[in-house]
């Protein structure tokens, strides 16, 4: 998280839980510069939830550069790499997510919590639509708690514009100083 926009972290997390029970949606999603504390927000919300999760995270080489995304399925799955250094952008292994992301998908879909969470969706998913598709009825079937990135797909848009889903962007509720 930004030094600069550190709000008190409990203070965002008890304004973001109210706000979702006050609002009757029935998911919450979690977008935000990079760096602004969308992760840590999110492991603050599915700690206090119990929530199982599919979580992506950034692999870096020994020179410090990214160079792979690595997937963690939910209920301590094997880690699988989903994306590999491109030019310019990351570019996803189509067969992980097709194969590998899906199945974990479909791990939180069948699990007896009424929430699920997936740190994060982003711009590599637009290239697999039976993947999409999962992720769409995840949607349907649980309560879902999920960081997704602050750009611009058709995917990601499709999501943010989810009538059932509230969207918490930090940016805004920091700048708004709702939150200090």
């Amino acid at each position: 998280m930004n030094n600069i926009y550190r709000p008190a972290t409990n203070k965002l997390k008890d304004y973001t839980m109210s706000t979702l029970k006050n609002s009757n949606k029935k998911s919450l999603l979690l977008t935000g510069s990079r760096g602004i504390g969308k992760s840590t927000l999110f492991d603050q919300l599915i700690q206090e939830l119990s929530v199982p999760v599919l979580r992506s995270f950034l692999v870096r080489d020994t020179e410090g550069q990214p160079s792979k995304v690595g997937i963690q399925p939910p209920e301590n799955g094997f880690c699988f790499v989903a994306a590999r250094r491109g030019n310019p952008r990351m570019e996803p292994c189509k067969w992980a997510f097709e194969q590998l992301a899906v199945s974990s998908v479909h791990q939180l879909k069948s699990c007896s919590s009424p929430w699920v969470g997936i740190d994060e969706i982003g711009y590599l998913e637009e290239f697999v639509p039976c993947f999409q598709q999962a992720i769409l009825q995840l949607f349907e079937n649980k309560r879902v708690i999920a960081v997704l990135r602050k750009e611009y797909t058709p995917f990601l848009q499709q999501l943010f514009s989810r009538p059932d889903c509230l969207v918490v962007d930090l940016d805004i509720l920091i700048q708004s100083q709702k939150i200090v």
